[in-house]
């Protein structure tokens, strides 16, 4: 086996998918919904949110295909999909229940955003799994069963090192939490829930469009 070829397509891979997964842009969504945790639950939604893409993405590249034939759902549905949920979650925080208390570092329920939205579709979106399936299209194309398994084992490595850089971007949210201080950070809250909002009616927006493409 040539080592410089698995070397460069490990490195293609994370250069490919790293840009569609894209935690910089998840960091600010990451810092308005853990607002009113204590650093320690920042920290612990950080990890799970990434644990989750990890575990999403790896699942996308095993079994992705096989799951959205057998269940008959096509990209455009799963971005129709999420972008009611981001809307749903966006809406939710820029005009919040009355009734509702204000989160506190107290408030475990407050980690439930490392899954929704934070993992799913933040960072393992519809994009990054259209990625992540078009890779496993293209090992299980290759001929010989030793060469699949080394395929599989080198994109889960791929998966593995993008989820790292992902942890260490929203890590750094408790330093720039403690720079922007308590208004700062109600600020960015309330500009990217109107942001979610927008980012949701715009995954709404191309699911549709792509389910016209595909009418006859």
């Amino acid at each position: 086996m040539d080592i410089s070829f698995f070397f460069s397509t490990f490195l293609a891979g994370v250069l490919s998918l790293l840009p569609i997964v894209n935690p910089f842009s998840t960091l600010p969504v990451f810092l308005a919904l853990t607002a009113g945790q204590s650093p320690s639950m920042r920290r612990r939604t950080a990890r799970r949110a990434c644990m989750f893409t990890f575990f999403l993405l790896s699942g996308a590249l095993v079994a992705g295909s096989l799951i959205m034939e057998f269940f008959g759902i096509s990209i455009a549905a799963m971005r129709v999909a999420g972008g009611m949920v981001v809307a749903y979650i966006g809406f939710r925080t820029l005009f919040p229940d009355p009734g509702e208390h204000a989160p506190t570092a107290d408030d475990t329920g407050t980690a439930d955003v490392a899954f929704v939205p934070l993992a799913l579709p933040s960072m393992s979106g519809p994009g990054s799994i259209a990625v992540v399936i078009g890779m496993s299209s293209d090992i299980a194309t290759q001929s010989g069963w030793l060469v699949r398994v080394t395929g599989y084992g080198l994109m889960i490595g791929v998966i593995a090192v993008v989820t790292l850089i992902c942890l260490l971007v929203l890590r750094s949210g408790n330093a720039i939490s403690r720079f922007l201080g308590e208004a700062g950070i109600d600020s960015i809250r309330r500009l990217m829930a109107f942001l979610l909002v927008c980012i949701g009616v715009q995954f709404i927006a191309t699911g549709i469009i792509d389910f016209l493409k595909q009418m006859p």
